[in-house]
């Protein structure tokens, strides 16, 4: 075999065009041809290291193109990343506009951030009604810090009317989860005579 062909067997097995680096090649063609599956699981298997070495900069490089594509749970983790400042600038702003589009589609994690970024006034002027909207959607999927939050919330009367019977019973759905100070609160309501 000459030196010209020995070159072109060793060079035919890297890739220069493409930008991505992961160890199964179907996935990076997959998500450089586009594929919205393929670039959220790339974002995955860099933020949490499977396959290749943790980072969040480039698991925040798939992330962005899939989440612009629609995916929610892209969009989902793509906030989080900028809620924490993990590979990208921190941003509470741009970590509210990511969750809000997924939180639009239903996805209840988002839901539940989103709700948190109203209470707190992070990234977005704070509104207690639009944190109790967001976590009302997120408790009616099961989303137990949410049921936590909303049981607050409606205790101390804030974004929702006062309602200890409300109260009560998010307290309850977090408690029959296993959150102890919530299964406190309940009792302690309970006791006050609160049906």
């Amino acid at each position: 075999m000459n030196k010209l062909a020995m070159l072109a067997l060793v060079f035919s097995s890297f890739s220069f065009a493409g930008e991505c680096v992961y160890p199964d090649e179907t996935v990076c063609k997959a998500a450089e041809q586009g594929n919205v599956l393929a670039q959220g699981k790339l974002g995955y298997f860099y933020q949490y290291g499977w396959g290749v070495e943790p980072d969040d900069a480039e698991a925040a490089k798939w992330y962005s193109k899939a989440a612009l594509q629609g995916d929610a749970i892209s969009q989902s983790a793509l906030a989080g990343l900028y809620q924490k400042g993990s590979g990208v600038k921190q941003d509470y702003t741009e970590a509210a506009k990511w969750y809000l589009k997924a939180a639009e589609q239903g996805e209840s994690s988002s839901q539940y951030y989103l709700g948190r970024l109203y209470e707190d006034g992070t990234g977005v002027k704070q509104n207690y009604a639009e944190a109790a909207k967001w976590y009302l959607k997120a408790a009616a999927q099961d989303h137990t810090t949410a049921q936590v939050r909303l049981g607050l919330l409606y205790e101390e009367g804030s974004g929702v009317g006062k309602d200890l019977s409300k109260a009560k019973e998010y307290y309850g759905k977090a408690c029959n989860k296993g959150i102890r100070i919530t299964c406190d609160a309940y009792e302690e309501l309970r006791d006050k005579g609160v049906r």
